[in-house]
Order: structure tokens, then C-alpha cells, then sequence
């Protein structure tokens, strides 16, 4: 006779059928019906029923739950997962997890959880376990790290000549950043959001530049400060390209002067 499953309820159990087995990812629409916000009103506390019940196929970062009651068998117990750690079987179930936006492809064959990667310092230590030594986030990673929105195809990053070994999936330039123009966000070596700006009209393709240059502005980088700054390049490689680009960037209404 076929065997039955038991459903999972709140903190429940449930009878695994065979080995190998793994609880479907519940649509989109279940993250909104089931997610009770925290203190401070950010979404990410427990599913109603569960707050004080802890697991141990949960995946607990400090006192959160990174998504693992969507689907606990897939993201326990890493705040972060590889294709080569999952089973084909978790791999179609992250591939499901993708697709419903509850996992975020950080780099090829890299996932993390959408609710570890709100905020700038999320974003940067999603990166960590990827770059090699003295690695610095440059251009549309850096961009993405300050600003959100889609995670870039791949990690782009800056290493000094002699620096530490590249890796599979980043895209690496060599070359030496002046402190000034570098910040520490979550342990990680990134680009300034200025020089960010800068450096993706000096060098990204023009659609590129120009997405991820409004995702700096609406952040709060002031296009005024990114205007003085392509300036002072003078001599720079990319300097005359980046002050066409932004001169583009105004005339199309891409970015637009505060009180304009």
C-alpha cells in the first residue's frame, strides 16, 4: 500500500514516506499569510504557533529564522547554500525556492535566503564564503551590496597585484583602491558608494550603469556628489566616458538633481 505523510503543522512532525523525501515549497502567497513581523515590524519573526518552539532542523541565525519553515530540509542548517552541498532532490526544491523569490541567487550555483539580505551588512556576508583574500566588492556587487535590488550574475571584485588566488564565479581586475575610496560593510572590503557610482559609468555597460546608479541615488547618494567627483577624475581611464554617461543619465531623466 502507498504510503501516507503526515502534514506539518505548527511546530509539528511529520512521517517521512521514503528516503529522500522533501516537504514541497508552499507559493508565494503562504510568506505573507504566515510571516508574524518582529518587535520592530521587519517580517522576518516565526510562523504564528511557533515562536518559542525551536527546532533542530531549523535554521536559526541569532534569534531568526532565515525561511526554514518554508522548507527546513533545504535550508538547514546553512545561512547559505551551494549547489555542490545539496542532493538533486534539494537542488529542485532550491530551484523552486528561486523561482518563488524565497531564495536569492548571490552568484551561480549560490543561494541565500531573501530575508538575509535586507540590509548592506546581510548582503556583503552573503558574499563572504566567495571571495579570496583581500578581495575588494567593486562595481555592480558593490552596487548591490549598498543598494539591493537583483544581485548581480557574478561577484565582480579588485584584488592587488599578487593578491590572494581567484576563484570560480568572480570576475576579478587587478588593482589597487586608495583607503579613501573603499568602506568595511559586515567584514567585507567594498567600494564607497560614490566611488561605486563613479567607477560603473567609467566602465559598466550603459544599461547597467544606469540601473544600478539610480538604485545608489534612491538610496541616498546625492547626484551632485557623483557629478564633482567624475570631474575631479580629470585624466582617469573612463573619466570622459563617465561624464557623458551621467550628462546622458540627467538629459534622459535616469537621475534627476535634488529639488529638480
Amino acid at each position: 500500500m502507498p504510503s501516507k505523510r503526515a502534514g506539518r503543522g505548527c511546530g509539528g512532525s511529520r512521517t517521512p514516506s521514503s528516503a529522500g523525501s522533501r516537504p514541497p515549497v508552499p507559493r508565494a502567497a503562504s510568506v505573507h499569510s504566515h510571516v508574524v513581523p518582529d518587535a520592530a515590524g521587519n517580517g522576518l519573526g516565526h510562523r504564528e504557533g511557533m515562536r518559542n518552539q525551536p527546532s533542530p532542523d531549523r535554521a536559526v541565525i541569532g534569534d531568526r529564522d532565515a525561511l526554514a519553515w518554508l522548507a527546513p530540509d533545504v535550508l538547514a542548517p546553512a545561512r547559505w547554500l551551494t549547489a555542490t552541498a545539496l542532493t538533486s532532490s534539494e537542488l529542485r526544491s532550491s530551484a523552486a525556492a528561486v523561482y518563488e523569490g524565497l531564495l536569492h541567487e548571490v552568484a551561480p550555483g549560490t543561494w541565500a535566503p531573501w530575508d538575509l539580505l535586507r540590509t548592506p551588512r546581510q548582503r556583503a556576508e552573503s558574499l563572504a564564503p566567495l571571495l579570496p583574500a583581500q578581495a575588494v566588492v567593486i562595481r555592480a556587487s558593490a552596487a548591490w551590496v549598498h543598494a539591493g535590488a537583483i544581485p548581480p550574475r557574478q561577484v565582480t571584485v579588485a584584488l592587488p597585484r599578487g593578491g590572494g588566488t581567484p576563484r570560480r564565479h568572480v570576475v576579478t581586475h587587478v588593482a589597487r583602491l586608495p583607503p579613501e575610496a573603499t568602506a568595511t560593510i559586515g567584514g567585507i572590503a567594498v567600494t564607497t558608494p560614490l566611488r561605486t557610482a563613479c567607477d560603473l559609468l567609467r566602465f559598466a555597460p550603459e544599461d547597467v550603469a544606469f540601473a544600478r546608479l539610480r538604485a545608489l541615488l534612491r538610496a541616498g547618494l546625492p547626484v551632485d556628489d557623483v557629478e564633482v567627483e567624475v570631474h575631479r577624475m580629470g585624466g582617469l581611464p573612463g573619466a570622459r566616458r563617465a561624464a557623458r554617461l551621467l550628462a546622458s543619465a540627467e538629459g534622459q531623466q535616469v537621475v534627476a538633481r535634488s529639488g529638480a
